[in-house]
């Protein structure tokens, strides 16, 4: 804070930091000695310390922000000199005496803060009526002008005398009217100082500063409107014909619109939801009014989102004979659109959404209403098109939430209306794709069922744009465009997950759709996309097995997905063959989890439904293609590259899983991976994969000791030909060799053993 500098009018720099300093090292001065004094009982003391403590008050040269920490600083010493003169009243020291004692001091600041003080005691002991004080003490108050000045003594005033108006006087009948009153002046002069603390601006600059510093300022005239809602007496009646109307009338003979929003924002937040629930047409036409003239829609939409969180949870509260969506309805619809006073396409757009997810938010269940905003919406921003108008990015966000705040309370339905097509035809391409990804987001947030495909067809269109290259770009768009296409890809993993249809049958042919459009994406954006949903087309082969709730696992031959099976498979065929040219590794994984799956999709069909032979040899062959396909895939695409390894040893792996092979396909493919392991490039990498192939001939299934032992030999002769070219590495290799063979002890590995201990004396 030290560094903060200012300007005087005069142009001489001020240093906040330094004067705020000096201010508060007086005051804790000051402070100590009025303590001293009141400790030994000398109230005449205390007050004359008392009021040097305040006159530091009289600064004219600190910012709004500084002066608070010095007021805050003030407060909280006179705290305990207000203490003091307390219990001196009760010892017996006429109250009347004091009142009149700190009316003698020489400034007028300091003279009015213990003043406050002394009249709070004053009605405390209840000497004089509490009315007579209040309004003697509010009219003295008008005696400092200046605005931040003023606006600070007046917040002390409502402080100090929160607990003293008459609201529940039982020998006043009128206190709710007096301290409404003394509330209400003193509202009306704060309101008053605090518009002229940036009366002085002369810049652009300089006038964004001072509104800045009078908005946290606010508070001090804000603490006026949360006094008045928190009298005792205060009732719904009162505050409709007197309160309300009298706070209204303030907002709207402010020429400051800043302020406007300010005020109708403390209102909104002061008074209770039961109250404004009552006079929403009152607070609207005014609401409404500054809207006219400002962006102040936050206001409107603070209010809106206020009303539904307690009509939610309190929905007996709503008035009887009174429909709220009628009523903001009938505020909304004069707010001009264009013109000198017309709040622009953007703020109409952001009003309207906030509308909208209000009235889903209330009424779910009434499409009328959802429809009546959004043709209005729609007929609007036509028109504003039509007259040459753009829609800009803030804009087109509203859009967004106006299109996708319906699927949370109408599900997929409120998608057949003829306006969403009317209103995405105005935007471009680029905000098509972002309409999309928020609708996917939606529905994904929504958790909405969906219990057939039919459901899905307007969804669908509605996302299409993810699945289209704009008009103008050819399918080799530029290195950015390709980023943006990953990106909408995630959204579309997303979705893949997410969608749940009823049946197995409608889930298959909703991954059949999306199948066909994901491929007319660039290559570089599908990649993620088709491991997903192939992912998701095998779940389907063992949703039977899933309970529904906490029931078991229903097993009847209607619930069987064997004639599923094929369709499945061969969409999986069909995505790995367009994924294999562009990242082969990962497409041999693929296809050997395929296979996998068919081992494990007969398995578990023939423990729940039996065996069928017929069943089982087509999944016999289905997993025979698959490994097929993976070896050409090895063959043409991942030979060679730096990955091989990686992906034999996947491949290995996978066989060692498949069990329902016959022996003759199994030892076939087999010996096919532990060749190509054989012929790999690097001498280590040969020796790690056909170690691998080893427990490839070894499983709890398929055992071929001549195999194993073949594997072996093979790398012993490749360590005989490197022996004197690589010693280190040959060691190596030898010793994992040797602790393969060692734990198959059920083979004959004698003379394995015999030509590596030759081998180890050689090195």
């Amino acid at each position: 804070m030290a560094d903060y500098v200012a300007i005087d009018d005069s142009g001489v720099v001020i240093d906040q930091g330094k004067l705020l300093d000096e201010a508060l090292f007086f005051v804790k001065e000051q402070a100590y000695y009025m303590r001293k004094a009141a400790d030994e009982g000398d109230l005449s003391e205390a007050l004359k310390f008392g009021n040097n403590v305040v006159s530091e008050l009289r600064a004219s040269n600190l910012s709004p922000t500084h002066y608070y920490e010095l007021y805050m600083k003030v407060f909280n010493e006179l705290q305990y000199l207000a203490d003091f003169m307390g219990s001196e009243t009760n010892k017996g020291h006429k109250i009347e005496e004091l009142y009149q004692t700190v009316q003698q001091s020489c400034f007028i600041l300091p003279r009015l803060y213990l003043l406050v003080m002394t009249g709070a005691h004053y009605i405390k002991i209840k000497r004089s009526a509490a009315k007579e004080i209040l309004n003697d003490i509010i009219e003295l108050c008008k005696g400092v002008q200046h605005p931040m000045r003023g606006l600070f003594l007046r917040y002390y005033l409502v402080q100090i005398c929160k607990d003293k108006l008459p609201d529940l006087d039982s020998n006043d009948t009128n206190g709710i009217h007096d301290a409404f009153e003394f509330l209400m002046t003193n509202f009306k002069e704060s309101l008053r100082l605090w518009i002229r603390l940036n009366s002085s601006c002369t810049n652009i600059l300089d006038q964004r500063k001072k509104d800045k510093e009078r908005l946290e300022l606010g508070l001090l005239v804000g603490a006026n409107l949360v006094r008045i809602a928190q009298l005792e007496g205060l009732e719904l009646d009162f505050y409709k014909t007197t309160a309300l109307p009298q706070i209204l009338e303030q907002v709207k003979n402010l020429s400051d619109h800043i302020a406007q929003k300010y005020i109708l924002d403390c209102v909104i937040q002061a008074f209770s939801d039961e109250f404004h629930l009552n006079t929403l047409s009152e607070i609207l036409q005014v609401s409404v009014s500054c809207i006219k003239n400002t962006n102040g829609i936050g206001v409107v939409s603070n209010m809106m989102s206020r009303l539904a969180t307690f009509i939610t949870a309190n929905p007996e509260s709503i008035p009887v004979g009174v429909d709220v969506f009628e009523i903001f309805h009938s505020h909304f619809s004069p707010i001009e659109i264009g013109g000198e006073h017309g709040i622009g396409i953007r703020g109409f757009l952001e009003l309207q959404a906030s509308f909208l997810e209000f009235t889903a938010t209330l009424y779910p269940a009434i499409n009328e209403y959802v429809e009546l905003i959004l043709n209005n919406v729609v007929n609007v921003v036509k028109d504003h098109v039509n007259r040459g108008g753009q829609l800009d990015h803030a804009s087109c966000k509203n859009v967004v939430i106006l299109l996708t705040a319906p699927l949370k309370s109408l599900s997929l339905k409120c998608l057949d209306y003829s306006y969403n097509e009317s209103l995405i035809k105005l935007l471009d391409p680029a905000m098509k794709r972002t309409i999309a990804v928020a609708m996917i987001e939606a529905l994904i947030n929504a958790r909405v069922v969906i219990e057939n495909i039919s459901s899905l067809e307007s969804f669908l269109v509605y996302i299409s744009p993810l699945f289209e290259t704009p008009s103008g770009e050819s399918n080799q768009s530029g290195y950015e465009d390709q980023q943006d296409e990953c990106d909408y890809e995630h959204h579309i993993c997303r979705l893949i997950d997410a969608i749940r249809i009823s049946t197995p049958e409608g889930q298959f042919d909703f991954y059949k759709i999306l199948q066909e459009k994901i491929q007319n994406l660039n290559p570089l954006a599908y990649l993620k996309a088709l491991p997903c949903l192939l992912f998701n087309c095998l779940k389907l082969l063992f949703r039977f097995t899933e309970p529904q709730g906490d029931a078991t696992p229903i097993k009847t031959k209607s619930s069987s997905p064997k004639d599923m099976t094929i369709p499945i498979f061969q969409m999986a065929f069909e995505i790995t063959s367009a994924l294999q040219s562009h990242v082969p590794v990962e497409t041999v994984k693929l296809l050997i989890m395929c296979a996998i799956s068919a081992n494990e999709c007969a398995t578990t069909h023939a423990e729940y439904f039996g065996e069928e032979k017929q069943f089982l040899q087509n999944m016999q062959r289905v997993c025979y293609d698959f490994l097929v396909n993976a070896c050409i895939c090895f063959e043409d695409y991942v030979s060679g590259c730096r990955n091989e390894l990686e992906a034999l040893r996947y491949m290995m792996s996978g066989l060692c899983k498949i069990q329902f092979l016959t022996q003759e396909h199994h030892g076939y493919f087999g010996m096919k991976l532990a060749k190509y392991g054989a012929n790999l490039l690097k001498f280590k990498d040969k020796c790690a994969a056909l170690e691998a192939a080893c427990y490839v001939f070894n499983n709890s299934i398929h055992k071929d000791e001549s195999r194993v032992l073949w594997c072996m030999q093979q790398a012993i002769d490749m360590h005989k030909a490197t022996i004197l070219s690589n010693r280190e590495t040959t060691k190596e290799q030898l010793k994992r060799i040797q602790q393969v063979a060692e734990s198959f002890n059920h083979i004959n590995t004698e003379n394995i053993t015999e030509q590596i201990e030759k081998l180890q004396i050689q090195i």
